[in-house]
């Protein structure tokens, strides 16, 4: 095998300069460096002169550079600095992943600290991109040029995420690579047309992909670290080989020291994350495993159960072990060989699949921050929010601001906490929006004021600048509002300054922050009092987002009609409307509610929660991806902005299907065309003819099928008619077949039989009445 030269021992102070230089110098990419000056000075550090280095302000820049770059194979590597800014980049991974070769290829590495969870790396794992991570500083030089492989190979964008602990000024050694020598081995031979290891090198947990005649991306990542001579593999082993307690975690987070002081004790560690190997993963736990426990290092998963775990619930294990998911939000790089023997015990006390905090059984310090405002959320989401209330405040932080509790019934009340009642959320948003247009209103009089008193300079410009970007949460932040509270009040006790337009800001300087405000409650809301309530918010065009958690139980009686809230909602033509399951796609859920916060109006997010999900995760799981995979809970995003194609279909199952079935009938139409005079008139009782009509007959069924599957897509239909003589009743039953023949379910009743009581709750109808008599 050839190997990639090395060049001579390089020194830097800090993983991001030699990963940067990695990517700009030995691979020749256009490499964006995001984040503070300090990561920009290890980042120039190596290559201060050259052209390929760009520097961004924020992770959204990204996504402006890979649309600039048109042209097929060309590598951008993107170094961030802060882990919570990928969730930005969800939009442009799932572009990026569906349009493979025919985008750029890219690759994102992020810096975290051993003491750090990967929470928000993980969060992007159903974007469609692969994540891996390295532990070392030479593994991170090693991992940076596999991952640029892959992304060029494959066009995959990938998520390499390295350990960031040498900024401390502390210079080290690692060893690069001579750019000349990979550019030549790359364009000579394919890194995928590489053989495997040779089979005495060969690791046992290689992944069986390395055989498939397609090459996978771990086969390119492991034939790539093979050539640089890597020290760590995709996915090792340590540990006793017939350990009865197994710890599975997502990089090198337990020290081989720790391992090594329990007895009994195996862990695997796998430094791929996405796509998640099951057969390899599976092929490296002992058969003697009782118990695999996924030792996760994350903040409070916003889902009941870690997404390592999840993982873990769908790999078939033929000697079922019982799974235990252990989170810990400390370091566990800390953990002592005490420690991992307190856990393993108690893991080894448990008969049934279990959730605990790793860091109180392992006795690991944990520093928690706590916030009064986070507090008061806590207090708010109630237990129908479960896991989406952790989402949104993983996503907005201190921006967040619920004004409902989310356990009420209605959105105009159920007669409990009127405090935290739905209707008072409403009216807290109607008043925080109404106050905040005042403020623009005083601060634009104040700014035009041309006989008062000259502003400080200071406050002039931030001022000018709130006003022109109020709603721009970049611009808005807390930190600029504090900076215009001590400006205001320095000027306030200037005697000269203290007029009545700068009181008047002042006593409304509350609202200079751009806060992401939502209501939250669950499916009662698409039932009766409440639909009507989704209504007055969605007709009120103010910019208040909804969501809406659905758990399918059905507790309500057998009278009560229950709404489709998003495509209720989609009817407006003036609201943002997603459809999202967390345990389905953990991503696609970020990125609508990215985009609904986003929206300059009323947005709904209607969200799929399995009310059992508290109680099973695998049954969790099953559950969601039946709704999913079904139809029965599509996933999609409906933004009426995107005037070309408002309605995206998120769920991939059904997207393939429908893509097929396109496929099909345009092969079908292309035959039609290419051979007119093939008629079945011509032969009726041929077997052509024959195979013809059934296959008409399916595609047509397909089509139903997948519209009934998709929640109706196409709204259902009722057509009312009064008839006197037969007209009007025969023109109801071609409107009739008109719809059916669209896809729509549709319904044609005479208005004498038809219970008006029902009409409310009726989504599209069409009334056809023709005069009786002499027109009278």
């Amino acid at each position: 095998m050839s190997y990639f030269q090395k060049t001579s021992t390089l020194r830097a102070s800090s993983t991001t300069a030699a990963v940067v230089y990695t990517a700009a110098v030995t691979l020749n990419s256009t490499t964006a460096v995001v984040g503070d000056s300090n990561n920009s000075r290890f980042a120039s550090e190596l290559v201060a002169d050259s052209d390929n280095l760009v520097r961004l302000q924020q992770a959204t820049d990204v996504a402006a550079l890979v649309a600039d770059a048109k042209s097929a194979g060309l590598l951008i590597s993107a170094v961030v600095a802060a882990p919570k800014e990928l969730i930005s980049l969800i939009p442009t991974l799932r572009d990026l992943a569906r349009q493979k070769s025919s985008a750029p290829a890219l690759v994102i590495h992020v810096a975290v600290s051993s003491s750090a969870d990967v929470s928000a790396v993980l969060a992007v794992r159903d974007s469609g991109c692969a994540i891996l991570r390295s532990t070392s500083r030479q593994d991170a030089v090693d991992y940076a040029l596999a991952a640029s492989v892959a992304a060029q190979q494959l066009g995959t964008p990938v998520v390499h995420c390295f350990s960031e602990d040498g900024t401390d000024g502390g210079a080290f050694e690692f060893q690069g690579y001579e750019a000349e020598s990979v550019a030549a081995l790359l364009k000579e031979e394919s890194v995928s047309a590489l053989p495997a290891q040779p089979e005495e090198e060969q690791p046992s947990t290689l992944p069986a992909q390395l055989k498939e005649e397609t090459p996978s991306i771990a086969s390119i990542l492991s034939q790539t670290l093979a050539r640089c001579q890597a020290e760590s593999a995709l996915l090792s082993y340590a540990g006793a080989a017939d350990a009865a307690v197994v710890y599975v975690t997502f990089g090198d987070v337990v020290s081989r020291a720790a391992i090594d002081a329990v007895a009994g004790v195996g862990v695997v560690q796998a430094r791929l994350a996405r796509p998640f190997d099951a057969a390899a993963l599976r092929q490296a736990v002992p058969a003697s495993a009782r118990r695999v426990v996924a030792l996760e290092h994350v903040r409070r998963p916003a889902a009941a159960w870690g997404p390592l775990f999840l993982d873990l619930a769908l790999v078939v294990w033929e000697h079922r072990p019982i799974l235990v998911d252990a989170v810990s939000e400390a370091g566990l790089g800390a953990l002592t060989g005490a420690g991992l023997a307190a856990i393993t015990a108690h893991v080894a006390a448990l008969e049934a699949p279990a959730h605990f905090d790793a860091a109180a059984v392992g006795r690991l310090h944990v520093e928690r921050e706590e916030n009064e405002e986070e507090e008061e959320i806590e207090e708010k989401e109630g237990d129908v929010a479960g896991a989406y209330a952790h989402m949104l405040r993983d996503v907005f932080g201190a921006r967040l601001r619920v004004a409902n509790a989310g356990a009420s019934q209605s959105i105009w009340g159920d007669g409990g906490r009127a405090a935290a009642s739905p209707e008072v959320g409403f009216g807290r948003l109607a008043a925080w929006a109404q106050e905040r247009a005042q403020l623009a209103a005083a601060v634009a009089a104040l700014l035009r004021d041309v006989a008062a008193p000259a502003l400080p300079h200071a406050l002039h410009a931030a001022l000018a600048e709130w006003l022109g970007a109020r709603d721009d949460p970049r611009v808005a932040t807390a930190s600029a509002a504090e900076r215009i509270h001590e400006l205001l009040a320095d000027a306030l006790n200037e005697p000269q300054q203290q007029t009545d337009a700068l009181r008047r800001v002042a006593a409304l300087q509350a609202h200079f922050a751009a806060h992401s405000d939502w209501l939250v409650g669950g499916d009662a809301w698409a039932y009766d009092v409440g639909a009507s309530g989704v209504h007055h918010v969605l007709s009120s065009g103010l910019r208040a987002n909804m969501l809406v958690i659905d758990s399918a139980a059905r507790t309500k009686p057998q009278g009560a009609r229950k709404k489709d809230v998003g495509l209720y909602a989609m009817n407006y033509a003036s609201a943002y409307v997603a459809s999202v399951a967390v345990y389905a796609s953990y991503a696609q859920v970020l990125q609508a509610l990215a985009e609904a916060d986003a929206f300059p109006g009323p947005a709904v997010v209607v969200a799929y929660l399995p009310s059992s999900s508290k109680a099973s995760p695998i049954e969790a799981l099953q559950q969601s991806k039946r709704a999913v995979d079904s139809g029965a809970w599509p996933l999609y995003r409906w933004d009426p902005r995107r005037a070309d194609a408002p309605f995206q279909l998120d769920s991939e199952k059904l997207r393939r299907e429908l893509a097929d079935f396109l496929k099909r009938d345009s092969a079908l139409a292309a035959v039609a065309r290419a051979a007119p005079r093939i008629s079945a008139a011509v032969a009726p009782q041929s077997v052509e003819a024959r195979a013809a009509a059934q296959l008409a007959r399916k595609a047509r069924g397909d089509v139903v099928d997948a519209l009934a599957g998709m929640h109706s897509l196409m709204p259902p239909l009722l057509v009312l008619y009064a008839s006197d003589g037969g007209n009007g009743a025969e023109a109801a039953r071609r409107v009739a077949r008109a719809g059916r023949r669209r896809g729509m379910r549709v319904r044609c009743v005479g208005m004498d039989v038809y219970d008006a009581d029902e009409l409310a709750f009726e989504r599209t109808v069409v009334v056809v009445v023709s005069t009786a008599g002499q027109g009278e």
